[in-house]
């Protein structure tokens, strides 16, 4: 009995040491991506703006758009030969 309680209590040890160890690596984790965050708030915010500028945004997502379009033209030709 002394033996269960005891492979018990060293489970219960090795379970709460992987949730605290997995807390600590998530928050190791955000405060890393924050860290980056800031080290390149700079470069991130200069990306942002030369993309809103002019016809950067709207040219990125028609590219996305035809892209989409081109893929299921793609599929459903493939589709249609497929099957007949």
């Amino acid at each position: 009995m002394t033996q269960l309680i005891a492979i018990l209590v060293i489970l219960a040890i090795i379970i709460g040491i992987i949730k605290v160890g997995s807390f600590l690596w998530r928050i190791v984790g955000l405060a890393f991506a924050v860290f980056l965050i800031w080290i390149f708030k700079d470069d991130l915010l200069q990306w942002g703006q030369s993309l809103m500028e002019g016809d950067g945004l709207a040219n990125f997502l028609r590219q996305v758009g035809d892209f989409v379009t081109e893929g299921f033209r793609q599929v459903s030709n493939w589709l249609q030969n497929l099957l007949s």
